[in-house]
């Protein structure tokens, strides 16, 4: 048997390493002559010789379990192979590829004791009890929670209507780095001379936890053409930093190049779009985790991706190893 043996979800069988169960199930992707490659839960594709065969102990599922469990590798597999695609073309041209292992590197490098690193703790979560920084991102997240409650936001309502619910999420933007003053635009323009009920309504949806991209659709039409990614991902980010990340698209679009490479991000803003980054950064999340660095929430994992790709933080890596 050789070449791609996958023909569909159903009767492909089930795999688990019997040394290695943390790399979670398996498929068999590809077999040649005396090697075989799986791909793993994990996200990982691993080459096997033929004396290890063993060692792949088949599992048995529902057929229900293994439809879904089949699917997922699967996806996974098409990222593999097209990361493969993505290295042998850098090769090709001379460059190097970073990838998850290297990030992780990299980001070990700055911050050895990694995201409960004292120096990441002064650099970007801060100490509520010392003075607080645009940097900070635990007084940030406390103070547009506590600004934005739906008790504070029908408070405002009754005093203010829809301007005063906007000019609240402005003046907390207004307090952190994740946002840049050009990025408040849009809003401002609202505040301003514009209707603000479609872009209240819209930014209290998201902020109440309203489907994704039927709330963000409405958010990014309700700011208009010169939305920003950071304007309209920010607010829910700070608001609900367990499930959603401040997108800065030009590190992100870096980052999906090897975790997530068939992502497309521009600089134009899309709802779409944006619940398929947020699939990206779970698969992170648990990337991360798998290598025993495990975040806080999305936005240590916003920063995370911004440290680990930034050019000086590679070059100080590659300087050091």
């Amino acid at each position: 048997m050789s070449g791609d043996v996958l023909t569909g979800l159903d009767g492909v069988p089930l795999f688990r390493h019997s040394r290695r169960e943390q790399w979670g199930l398996a498929i068999l992707a590809l077999e040649e002559g005396d090697r075989r490659r799986y791909q793993f839960e994990d996200g990982r594709m691993r080459t096997f010789k033929k004396g290890y065969w063993h060692l792949l102990v088949e599992v048995q599922k529902t057929a229900e379990e293994t439809r879904t469990i089949v699917g997922d590798l699967i996806s996974k597999l098409d990222v593999s192979q097209a990361r493969r695609e993505l290295v042998a073309e850098a090769r090709s041209a001379g460059k190097d590829v970073i990838t998850l292992d290297d990030q992780v590197a990299i980001f070990r490098h700055l911050y050895p004791g990694g995201f409960t690193d004292e120096q990441w703790a002064s650099n970007f979560r801060g100490d509520l009890e010392g003075r607080r920084l645009k940097r900070h991102r635990e007084a940030a997240i406390i103070a547009f929670q506590a600004g934005l409650t739906v008790e504070e936001r029908a408070e405002l309502r009754s005093q203010g209507g829809s301007l005063a619910v906007l000019q609240r999420v402005h003046d907390l933007l207004k307090s952190t780095d994740l946002i840049r003053r050009q990025d408040l635009e849009a809003l401002v323009a609202i505040i301003d001379d514009g209707d603000p009920d479609p872009a209240a309504t819209a930014i209290e949806q998201i902020l109440d936890g309203a489907d994704h991209l039927a709330s963000y659709a409405a958010w990014i039409e309700a700011l208009g053409p010169t939305a920003t990614w950071a304007l309209v991902t920010v607010p829910a980010a700070l608001a609900m930093p367990n499930t959603h990340i401040p997108v800065k698209p030009s590190t992100f679009k870096a980052q999906a190049k090897w975790l997530a490479p068939r992502l497309e991000i521009s600089s134009e803003v899309k709802a779409s779009v944006y619940v398929e980054i947020l699939g990206m950064i779970a698969n992170l999340r648990e990337g991360l985790t798998a290598r025993e660095l495990t975040p806080r929430d999305f936005i240590d994992i916003h920063d995370f991706v911004v440290q680990s790709l930034r050019p000086s933080s590679i070059k100080a890596w590659r300087g050091g190893h």
